[in-house]
């Protein structure tokens, strides 16, 4: 289904709803990081906190390694007024970029925040990333299809089919208010869609 929404980069954002990510402690892999994020007003940073459920959350955070390779979608707590922080930790080193959807007043609002690094003592060897349309997950395999080539401007049906390791379909069952997700992010970060 779709929603009346926008896309803002928190740095450019000068006026105006906006969502803040602290980033100034060192993250690192293995350890347990707090994400903090401030909802406010801008000119005058004036805490936000009539926000609507969407999807049963507040505020719903994904967030990507540069190269594609890590993914993560977490829900951050209520601190105090205009406050939230959740835990998260990091499995693999990197840089790495979040972004934070609200809605608020009927309007959904995603807001990219400045990549961060995630370090660690040791060097690390980048992952190779695959584009199959159809992998295996645990217990699950998905796959994918759509009309190659995908148009810019136009509207594209994406097709998933989610069964078990042999082939058979499975029951899917509702998860934060709808039988499926999907983020779609641009390979340099620049757009993000969910």
């Amino acid at each position: 289904h779709a929603h009346s929404s926008t896309y803002h980069e928190e740095n450019e954002v000068t006026e105006g709803l906006v969502v803040n990510l602290a980033t100034s402690v060192p993250r690192i892999i293995g350890a347990t990081s707090s994400l903090q994020f401030f909802v406010n007003e801008k000119l005058a940073g004036t805490p936000v906190d009539d926000l609507d459920l969407q999807h049963e959350k507040y505020i719903h955070i994904i967030g990507v390694r540069d190269d594609l390779s890590q993914f993560f979608h977490i829900h951050p707590d209520k601190i105090s007024s205009g406050t939230w922080k959740v835990e998260h930790i990091f499995t693999e080193s990197g840089a790495y970029k979040v972004w934070s959807n609200i809605t608020r007043r009927g309007i959904t609002h995603s807001f990219g925040h400045p990549v961060f690094i995630v370090s660690t003592s040791t060097s690390s060897t980048p992952p190779s990333i695959s584009f199959a349309k159809n992998i295996v997950l645990g217990d699950y395999q998905v796959g994918i299809s759509y009309p190659e080539p995908i148009v810019m401007g136009r509207d594209t049906n994406i097709d998933f089919a989610v069964k078990d390791v042999i082939g058979q379909g499975v029951m899917l069952e509702p998860y934060l208010g709808a039988m499926a997700h999907l983020a779609v992010i641009k390979d340099d970060l620049t757009v993000f869609i969910h």
